[in-house]
């Protein structure tokens, strides 16, 4: 850290250079051996390097020679050094070199006019053109996954454009087509669906849930969506049309008291009333088993104990969707009882003659949970019925305001501007109405025609990609800047409201302020924390199947759940930047809470609470989230290197090299002979590797104490002891806490890494060397703010980088 920090006063002193300081030789001296034509490592090369700073490029190249300067980390230890007076002159020179071009530079940074709109976007714009009644429909649905780079997936520059997508584009087009003309015309009838409890199978068709001997009921036995998620085959097919539903059900809670010890239903908590969860989804009959849970939760009802109640639910359901009952915190569906054995044992009363004269095996077999002998814990379903669809009116208002006017001109216009969220140019309208009123004439139907022309629309450049015109004027128009605001913050475009008070001349920070209200403050806290923490890639190595918890209580979702929270709350509370890295707070569940091995008091499960956590908890800050620890492994075991890579890309703000083509990756020791850290210290022998992994390995390593889906350990699995202890620029590391001190310690370094993220979220564009005058500015500013997570929002949406061209 003496280096870094003597180097860094002296970079800001901006001492001025000896004239005849010559950078060549300076580079030719200490660089070329490892980053000439020839050789390239981490694929850098400096031999080239022109002293005068003619272009974008050579800036960035100059830059990075004087970052890793500064940050003490080049030439590598193990080679020869500069002499203090060169490395002075080196940086002094480079410091005032690189002062220059960004003058020269300035105002220079390529902008993305053109980009797509990624998948939330669409189905966020939709809505707000359309106004639909579910926010379940999803026409984005039918579009390819968005291309994600450096965890961002509204990246201009990383977008690929196909044939694919545009078929794609106009399968979703239809959709919303024909979603919106469902809402008019004839009046679907009502109807009644009589769902007696023999109806009743899980969402995939099995028969998990148990018709009860003795009664005339179904049961819900364990919380599995896969295997215990209620809909009746009478519904096979979803309802006939779009509408509110009545959804009367007639349920009750047994079982919650019983003799059972808590370790046969573990984790179960047994202190909660039971909460029966109502959903909306497509029942799926197949024969594996292996269906989607991509529902939706509509209601969540806790019920009494032992008491019949009967509740009434008026609900939306999209045309193809069902009802759907989850018993929410029951029992795991692998959980530990066993009839043959505990029923004997704490029920011996209850069990019939018939029962007792069966084998072990047998018994096993003999259905006794479907009687009155089980005692455990379950939801009956006595009755259920399904009424519907209601609508507040007919046609609903989408219907009318795009295929129930008269006036065809007025139609048009208002539509065209809302899909193309911009105002008709000269002759686009007449162009229009011409095509319309010709489809019209050809087939005889004005709804066709319509529905043609809005295909036709929805399929245009200017809906699918964020597409701003250029003008002699630098700055954006009011309306463009609008819609990058609102995208933004919300991930939609502007509505009328925001439009009026730019043209009305309202301050950013005010108009920030009343954007990011909590439902907008949870926007921007979960796709932000899910593109800069990149948690899209939780989940895409799913742990083995020996963390039973971690699947048995389905914390992949909780984990991302906790990130977005904490994030969210920095954004509606505008908390500090060393809250969100270092705090000793965090939200959890009641499972998650025990995955951690903190206290369950007062948490329940499902329901997130802020928790304050003990006093040096390897938990605190966003580096101790199961979210983060989970992905940056493979589901089997954990990585240094990932881990390590990981907190220098996203916490830390240094994009490590490639490793070299012709080097073999690192392979576990199924033997159990050595540690991870052995056989990486083994691996930095080889000179390829060592000035790379030298800078990310420490950092992994202190996060060692924590196994592939998060839980804290003290050991490997084969026995090993964990060592966590790390140097890194001279500091020493002893655990994950003492690695959040060092975060806080270096929270100038942490700031600069997040500005920029949020500055290519909120502009959907790499930055450049052009934009570093504006970074800066905008970086000094935060400073004085205390790093306050708002604040930062703020200073982005006013930034010359989102008002500009």
């Amino acid at each position: 850290m003496k280096v870094f920090f003597i180097i860094f006063a002296i970079n800001f002193s901006l001492i001025a250079a000896e004239p005849s300081f010559n950078i060549q030789k300076f580079v030719e001296r200490y660089c070329t051996d490892c980053h000439d034509e020839d050789i390239q490592k981490g694929d850098r090369r400096f031999d080239d390097l022109n002293p005068d700073i003619a272009d974008l490029d050579i800036a960035e190249r100059w830059q990075e020679v004087l970052d890793v300067l500064n940050l003490g980390e080049m030439p590598p230890k193990k080679k020869k050094q500069p002499s203090n007076e060169e490395l002075l002159g080196a940086v002094d020179w480079l410091t005032q070199e690189l002062a220059k071009a960004e003058q020269k530079f300035n105002g220079h940074a390529s902008t993305v006019t053109m980009r797509k709109m990624t998948q939330y976007e669409y189905d966020q714009t939709t809505h707000s053109i359309f106004k639909f009644e579910s926010k379940r429909f999803s026409p984005a649905r039918h579009l390819p996954k968005d291309e994600i780079n450096h965890g961002f997936k509204n990246i201009g520059e990383a977008q690929i454009n196909s044939p694919i997508y545009m078929n794609s584009a106009l399968k979703a087009a239809n959709d919303i087509v024909i979603h919106a003309l469902a809402q008019g015309g004839e009046k679907p009838k009502v109807r009644t669906v009589k769902m007696p409890p023999k109806s009743f199978r899980t969402k995939n068709g099995r028969t998990s849930i148990r018709m009860e001997k003795e009664r005339d009921c179904v049961s819900l036995f364990n919380c599995s969506p896969k295997l215990s998620k209620a809909m009746s085959k009478y519904l096979k097919e979803g309802v006939h049309a779009d509408g509110y539903y009545d959804f009367i059900i007639d349920v009750e809670a047994h079982g919650r008291i019983h003799k059972f010890p808590r370790w046969v239903y573990s984790p179960m908590r047994m202190e909660d009333k039971f909460v029966l969860q109502i959903g909306a989804e497509v029942y799926e009959d197949t024969s594996d088993g292996n269906c989607q849970d991509a529902g939706e939760t509509l209601k969540l009802i806790e019920l009494e104990d032992n008491q019949r109640q009967t509740f009434k639910l008026r609900i939306w359901l999209n045309k193809g969707e069902s009802p759907s009952m989850l018993f929410l915190n029951g029992p795991p569906a692998n959980s530990n009882f066993n009839a043959a054995a505990l029923l004997g044992k704490y029920y011996p009363e209850l069990l019939p003659d018939s029962y007792k004269k069966l084998s072990r095996r047998d018994r096993k077999r003999s259905g006794i949970v479907e009687t009155d002998a089980y005692q455990g814990p379950r939801i009956r379903i006595w009755d259920a019925k399904l009424r519907g669809p209601f609508y507040p009116q007919w046609p609903m208002p989408v219907y009318k305001e795009f295929f129930g006017s008269a006036n065809l001109n007025s139609t048009l216009s208002k539509a065209a501007e809302k899909i193309l969220r911009r105002p008709l140019r000269k002759g686009e309208l007449d162009a229009l109405v011409s095509r319309t009123a010709a489809l019209h004439k050809k087939s005889g139907d004005m709804n066709k025609a319509l529905a043609n022309t809005y295909r036709y629309l929805l399929t245009h450049p200017e809906f699918l990609y964020m597409v701003e015109a250029k003008s002699n004027n630098k700055t954006l128009g009011v309306r463009q800047y609008a819609n990058r605001l609102s995208y933004f913050l919300k991930g939609e475009p502007a509505d009328e409201h925001l439009l009026q008070e730019l043209k009305r001349g309202s301050e950013i920070s005010t108009l920030v302020d009343l954007q990011l209200s909590k439902d907008n403050a949870e926007y921007l806290g979960s796709h932000f924390a899910d593109q800069w923490l990149q948690l899209h890639r939780l989940g895409m190595m799913p742990p083995d199947k020996k963390f039973k918890l971690y699947h048995r209580n389905y914390l992949e979702s909780k984990m991302k759940k906790e990130s977005q929270l904490l994030l969210t709350e920095a954004f509606e509370k505008n908390l500090t930047l060393t809250e969100v890295i270092a705090g000793n707070s965090t939200w959890v569940d009641r499972s998650l809470a025990i995955h951690y091995g903190i206290s369950t008091k007062g948490l329940k499960e499902g329901v997130f609470t802020k928790v304050t956590l003990p006093e040096y908890s390897p938990r605190r800050g966003i580096i101790g989230h199961g979210s983060i620890l989970t992905l940056t492994s493979n589901g089997v075991e954990t990585s240094p290197i990932v881990r390590g890579v990981w907190i220098l890309e996203n916490i830390l703000g240094i994009e490590p090299p490639p490793p070299p083509p012709d080097v073999p990756a690192i392979e576990p020791d199924i033997r159990g002979a050595t540690t991870i850290k052995e056989q990486l210290s083994k691996h930095r022998n080889v000179e390829t590797c060592n000035s790379c992994h030298q800078k990310i390995d420490p950092l992994g390593f202190t996060l060692e104490a924590f196994d592939p889906v998060g839980a804290f350990r003290k050991k490997y699995p084969n026995k090993k002891p964990i060592d966590t202890f790390a140097v890194y620029r001279d500091s020493k590391i002893r655990n994950a806490d003492e690695l959040v001190n060092f975060f806080e310690q270096n929270i100038d370094q942490v700031a600069h890494c997040v500005l920029e993220k949020m500055l290519m979220f909120a502009t959907g564009r790499y930055l450049n060397f052009a934009d570093k005058a504006e970074v800066r500015r905008l970086e000094v500013k935060w400073r004085k703010n205390n790093y306050k997570m708002r604040d930062l929002v703020k200073l982005v949406a006013s930034s010359s980088m989102l008002a500009n061209h």
